[in-house]
């Protein structure tokens, strides 16, 4: 059973992401504490991600994004994995290579098309 328990608390929250801080361990705390929190689907192909389950709070996975659609496929320690996004508070570090432009438009094209 997944029960979010900071549903209440972040609904109404003016700043999510300062709220979530409070709640998380320090370690986990460390790696994303200046990582902007996904709250309007903005991410991109070969963006890292950072996965914490929404009903312990644990960092469950940390990768990067191969393929959008309903869930997320990321690379995690060598192996392809399918998440579904509404399970997890999501972390984004944004890639700013110029090599993933192919893939993103690429990626594109074949949803359009």
């Amino acid at each position: 059973m997944d029960i979010e328990i900071l549903k209440s608390i972040l609904e109404i929250s003016t700043d999510k992401h300062d709220t979530l801080m409070y709640f998380l361990s320090d370690r986990i705390k460390e790696r994303v504490e200046y990582l902007p929190l996904l709250v309007d689907d903005k991410i991109y192909l070969n963006d890292k991600i950072y996965c914490i389950g929404k009903n312990n709070l644990d960092l469950e996975y940390t990768g990067k994004v191969k393929h959008i659609d309903d869930k997320l496929m990321i690379k995690h320690n060598g192996m392809s994995l399918y998440i579904d996004p509404k399970r997890y508070y999501i972390f984004v570090e944004p890639n700013h290579s110029r090599k993933s432009d192919r893939q993103f438009y690429e990626s594109l094209l074949k949803s359009l098309g």
